[in-house]
């Protein structure tokens, strides 16, 4: 994932909103929709584990969702499990 980026979660839907802030950073900067995850209602928290390029959504419910941040899908589903 590159820097300057921002993961918008719903709670209600589920849905993952990934933007892309724009150069130069201030109060003025334009956020660019750049991909859009359907995850699982509830999101809980997130994570972008840089170095292997994947997003990680925690959800309420125990379910940890995971995203790869590589591919040029404009929607995309998760691989998810359970713990």
């Amino acid at each position: 994932m590159k820097n300057h980026q921002l993961v918008i979660t719903s709670h209600e839907d589920g849905y993952i909103y990934l933007y892309e802030i724009l150069k130069p950073i201030c109060a003025d900067s334009r956020l660019v929709k750049r991909r859009v995850f359907r995850g699982f209602k509830n999101p809980r928290n997130a994570y972008i584990w840089n170095d292997r390029n994947e997003l990680y959504i925690g959800h309420s419910t125990g379910v940890i969702s995971v995203f790869k941040l590589d591919n040029d899908k404009s929607v995309e589903d998760p691989l998810s499990t359970s713990i």
